[in-house]
């Protein structure tokens, strides 16, 4: 009885093909366009102290962390990041972009972003601000971050340069006021100073001593010798000297037997006995002549003994040597005892001194490590890459998604065979009803 139908089913299929594609060729086409993008399991990394951290160490994949996936397809689906690209973007408001762009999370981990639209070009445009403002939104919110550490690095940078310097002029204050320069300086002096005067100690003892046994020496010279206060003990200590009287009268009786002896030439002759006696007796005056002294000692002079006098200043001047000594080692005595009082105090400068240079050390290593993350920060800052790696952009759709006329016909085709036949079936059975029917 079906086949009795069979135009009813043609008909239907053929008047529903018609009516669908009339109906397909009055609606207006939409255009889709996709953007595919993901965030890498292996994020580029940064670092100033080591190259190592800064290469790769494998291919950038899509992570496939579901709480970072619901994360990102969150801030996609967030109003302010759909008012922006609304903004960028008149001729669409945030509500239609809100109704026909959707997101969604692909099998290989990718965020699609799917925007449909009237004009092909304006789908595109869509797909892209959306990918780049998402992509600006993720940078933008960790730069801003990463800014205000930055500031809080350059306070740090600005507070260590202050306190180090502020501890360096306490530590020079306080070098100053111990007139020293530094530690081991002032450890190296002062060790100096104490050796020095020990030594000058030890020389002064040894000079007292020396002085000491001749002092009781020359007391015991002083004691053999008699006492020079007592007149008894007097000695001659000198004489004066006079003209030789003797010399006188022997030139005297030289002219007088000279003259007789003249006379007597002029009475005898050369060989007389009494020529030869007066020229003996003149030779004889002239010999005891030139035995004689011209000047000869006078009155002699009396008093203390002079090597008991000179033993007497040597004593003087010997407690004077001892007394002076005595004073010198006293200065240096003194002069060691501040000096050891000071190498005793030295302890405690070092501590002082430890303190304010463990502090600046700490305070330079923080400085470095702030002006160290300081540069990292600024080179991130500048860095150009993103956490989002576009997988593909969106391109220029050239053919209509909506209407799909084949399959719209082939629905049409489908429903129509479904009503054609259900309507014969019903013909068939009514007909049927009709013949069986006693009326």
């Amino acid at each position: 009885m079906l086949y009795e139908r069979l135009y009813v089913v043609a008909i239907t299929t053929v008047v529903a093909v018609i009516v669908a594609w009339f109906l397909a060729g009055r609606l207006d086409p939409v255009y889709r366009a996709q953007a595919r993008c993901f965030m890498p399991t292996n994020p580029d990394m940064l670092s100033l102290g080591s190259e190592t951290d800064n290469l790769p160490k494998a291919p950038k994949l899509p992570t496939g962390n579901t709480e970072a996936q619901d994360s990102l397809l969150g801030v996609l689906r967030a109003a302010d990041l759909r008012q922006t690209v609304a903004t960028a973007i008149p001729l669409r408001s945030s509500a239609e972009l809100e109704k026909n762009v959707s997101f969604e999370l692909d099998k290989y981990n990718l965020l699609t972003i799917t925007v449909y639209d009237l004009e092909p070009d304006m789908a595109r445009k869509i797909a892209e601000e959306y990918l780049r403002s998402f992509r600006d939104k993720l940078d933008q919110s960790t730069k801003s971050d990463i800014r205000r550490k930055a500031d809080l690095f350059v306070t740090s940078v600005d507070f260590s340069k202050k306190e180090i310097a502020r501890l360096e002029a306490e530590r020079s204050a306080f070098l100053q006021g111990k007139g020293t320069v530094d530690f081991s300086t002032e450890f190296q002096m002062t060790a100096d100073r104490v050796k020095a005067y020990r030594a000058k100690v030890d020389e002064l003892d040894a000079k007292l001593m020396a002085l000491r046994k001749g002092l009781i020496e020359i007391e015991r010279q002083m004691n053999a010798r008699p006492d020079p206060a007592n007149p008894g003990n007097f000695v001659a200590r000198g004489h004066s000297e006079v003209a030789n009287p003797r010399m006188d009268q022997l030139k005297a009786g030289i002219r007088g037997a000279e003259l007789e002896l003249t006379d007597l030439l002029q009475l005898y002759p050369e060989a007389h006995f009494n020529v030869q006696t007066k020229r003996t007796e003149i030779a004889t005056l002239r010999s005891q002549l030139a035995e004689e002294l011209e000047r000869v000692q006078g009155s002699a002079e009396f008093g203390p003994d002079p090597l008991a006098e000179d033993l007497l200043r040597k004593h003087v001047d010997q407690d004077e040597q001892i007394a002076a000594t005595s004073a010198e080692r006293e200065e240096y005595v003194r002069l060691l005892a501040e000096a050891q009082a000071s190498f005793a105090l030295l302890p405690e400068y070092e501590i002082v001194l430890n303190d304010f240079t463990n502090e600046i050390a700490q305070l330079r290593q923080t400085l470095s490590d702030a002006r160290r993350r300081l540069a990292e920060a600024q080179l991130y800052l500048g860095r150009t890459t993103s956490f989002v790696e576009t997988a593909e952009a969106p391109a220029l759709p050239t053919k209509p998604w909506f209407p799909n006329v084949p399959l719209i016909l082939l629905a049409a085709a489908l429903i129509g065979l479904v009503l054609s036949m259900t309507a014969a079936v019903a013909m068939s059975r009514a007909a049927s009803f009709r013949q069986e029917a006693l009326w």
